[in-house]
């Protein structure tokens, strides 16, 4: 299966929280999906906001999904912490 959810309006910014309200729970019930698949081969998450804080989570559920072949990070401004 294959799952598209790039360039969606979904931000964990604090100035735009009463506008995208519902992020929060977005990213639980997602973070429960990725626990749970075993079906996901490909997943774009391009251009979404997420925070490092919900990169930390993300990572690991992503590495442990066995039918994962591709994942798509594009235009996410992840930079590389040299400290």
């Amino acid at each position: 299966m294959n799952l598209n959810l790039s360039y969606n309006s979904i931000t964990f910014k604090e100035a735009q929280m009463d506008q995208f309200f519902n992020s929060e729970d977005f990213f639980e019930s997602f973070c429960e999906y990725l626990e749970k698949t075993q079906s996901l081969n490909h997943i774009d998450l391009s251009g979404l906001n997420f925070e490092r804080e919900q990169l930390q989570v993300l990572c690991p559920l992503l590495n442990a999904v066995n039918t994962l072949v591709a994942i798509h990070l594009s235009d996410m401004d992840i930079k590389r912490n040299l400290d």
